[in-house]
């Protein structure tokens, strides 16, 4: 080995010695920015205890999201009929029995009795 080759091995070294100090001084003092977190959203919802299970209190937030509107409770006289539509058929001169599973009125629509047949 001469010592031109010395001199350029000494040198490539030494560049090796201080790029490796440099490289792990800064990975040592160098800290990456931690990710700021932001808080989670609040919750549109409160649901009570197991007892109160069909309590439930929306935030403002969660009544605009969902479009509800309320309206105050109004007392007022409702109909209690109900009609329902259906056929019967019976065979000419026989009757038949008709249950339902509530008390009711069967009517027919027109103003006679249909013929059966």
């Amino acid at each position: 080995m001469n010592y031109r080759g010395g001199v350029v091995t000494g040198i490539l070294s030494t560049l090796l010695v201080v790029t490796a100090g440099g490289l792990g001084w800064w990975f040592f003092v160098h800290k990456a920015p931690e990710p700021t977190r932001s808080s989670p959203p609040p919750i549109p919802a409160v649901v009570a205890k197991e007892d109160q299970f069909n309590t439930i209190t929306l935030t403002d937030e969660a009544i605009k999201s969902l479009a509800i509107d309320t309206v105050p409770v109004v007392k007022k006289a409702m109909p209690r009929s109900r009609i329902y539509g259906g056929d019967v058929t019976i065979p000419p001169g026989r009757t038949i029995i008709v249950s339902a599973p509530f008390s009711g009125l069967l009517q027919a629509l027109g103003k006679e009795m249909p013929l059966a047949g």
